[in-house]
């Protein structure tokens, strides 16, 4: 069966600000991709930098598998152009692999697009609707869309740019009742509160309120020009899953815990993520069938993840993001496959049940300090190292510069803390005692 895994991207590209170093080599996955599944014929269409799927450097493609085939797209190629591409490859099915994209995380929607359009000529594919997409693009659409289906959200309150302003652009107005509206119900809320715009990518943008005098400040601030979502933050201990699979064959992973900074967040550049917990107290056969639920109604499709927050024993929404996420190794180390596999058996199936806790391994996700590559490949020859991916971006406005690291393939959590500790002999100035220490008190809540 030939299969087309395809890829979109909105973001430039240039090599010269942006590196991406990602452990094992790419082409040694795919290579391993068409071991696997011998009786397919495997061809990738994506665009530079191809995220998580190449590897690159600079702006050239470093090394391809010759087990595969890659189509790559023109940078301003559109969802049409994409898929008369895909199209004439003759494929049995067309997977998307969905990646995020900064500052507008909407790489999905492109992806559904095509998928709606190779639909209409009678090719197959795997990609989540153009409904599930949009409404998870807009943070607004989703918390309505959560709330009306039961699931646990926090209190929000959405704020309309245009209406809120709009005594600027109409002389007749004099005072602005959906202002007042707005700072009244934002007054009776529980502080603190988290506000966002309602389409800007990960925790962009993101700031955290203690009080109403200073949302107010925020809401009324003249530099203001988009939508935004005032919301209550729920301060419980935060989780994080995946939803692997089609509609009919999911795959709810139990959730991994995160570790919390002194704000009582989820810091993306600091946080240690560690599981799968299935503690009794966290009801976690209750919120596997949950979000199975969610996954039918949405008709997820490939990768999904989930963000969580379990407070006063109920477990709260708080995004969804239907596509790889930087979750998504981590979630494959638990089931000792490649994230790859993870698209892939989502067209041609595969005999085991990822919902089982006994079918996965103690696994756990942390940052160190950014490492020249000589060193990064010391650093994933070490015991249970599973994946380790360098990021280095000097772009204005999204510079960083560190390492994620997933060790994995443990029994018991005894064991993985043993590992993360020999680790930390071994690279005594890379793996901070923080690392350590939030590991271990993640470890005791499961």
């Amino acid at each position: 069966m030939r299969i087309v895994l395809y890829n979109t991207t909105s973001n430039v590209f240039d090599g010269e600000f942006v590196q991406s170093t990602l452990l094992p080599k790419r082409a040694d996955e795919w290579d391993k991709m068409a071991e696997l599944y011998p009786e397919h014929e495997i061809i990738l269409v994506t665009k530079m930098p191809g995220a998580y799927l190449l590897d690159v450097t600079g702006n050239e493609i470093a090394g391809q598998s010759a087990k595969i085939q890659y189509k790559l797209v023109e940078e301003n190629d559109s969802a049409e152009e994409i898929a008369a591409l895909i199209r004439n490859l003759a494929p049995a099915v067309a997977v998307a692999v969905s990646t995020p994209a900064f500052p507008l995380d909407w790489n999905t929607l492109k992806d559904a697009v095509i998928a709606e359009q190779l639909e209409k000529y009678g090719v197959k594919t795997i990609a989540h609707k153009v409904f599930t997409s949009i409404a998870f693009f807009d943070k607004w659409r989703a918390h309505l869309a959560l709330r009306e289906l039961g699931f646990g959200v926090a209190k929000a309150v959405y704020v309309h740019n245009d209406l809120f302003w709009v005594e600027k652009l109409n002389p007749m107005i004099s005072s602005n009742a959906y202002k007042e509206y707005i700072l009244y119900r934002v007054k009776e809320m529980t502080y603190p509160v988290i506000i966002k715009d309602t389409v800007g990518a990960g925790s962009l943008g993101i700031q955290i309120v203690p009080d109403f005098e200073k949302a107010k400040e925020v809401l009324t601030a003249q530099s203001n020009d988009a939508d935004l979502i005032v919301e209550e933050l729920v301060q419980g201990e935060p989780f994080g899953t995946e939803v692997h699979g089609v509609k009919g064959k999911y795959h709810v992973l139990p959730p991994f815990i995160f570790s919390k900074n002194e704000e009582g967040i989820t810091d993306p550049f600091q946080s240690v993520k560690f599981g799968p917990v299935t503690n009794e107290k966290y009801h976690i056969a209750q919120l596997q069938e949950s979000l199975r639920r969610m996954a039918e109604t949405f008709e997820f499709a490939g990768c999904t993840q989930v963000d969580l927050v379990f407070k006063d024993d109920k477990w709260y929404v708080i995004e969804i993001n239907p596509r790889w996420s930087g979750m998504t190794t981590t979630a494959a180390a638990a089931e000792e496959r490649s994230p790859f596999s993870i698209f892939i058996e989502s067209a041609v199936g595969g005999a085991v049940d990822y919902s089982k806790r006994g079918n996965l391994k103690y696994t756990l996700n942390f940052k160190i300090p950014a490492l020249p590559d000589e060193e990064l490949e010391r650093l994933y020859n070490f015991p249970h190292v599973k994946y380790v991916m360098k990021s280095v971006s000097s772009y204005p406005g999204n510079e960083m510069q560190y390492c994620e690291v997933v060790m994995g393939g443990y029994d018991t959590k005894e064991e993985l803390l043993d590992g993360l500790k020999a680790l930390k002999e071994a690279y005594p100035d890379i793996v901070s005692p923080l690392v350590v220490k939030n590991a271990e008190a993640l470890s005791q809540m499961d």
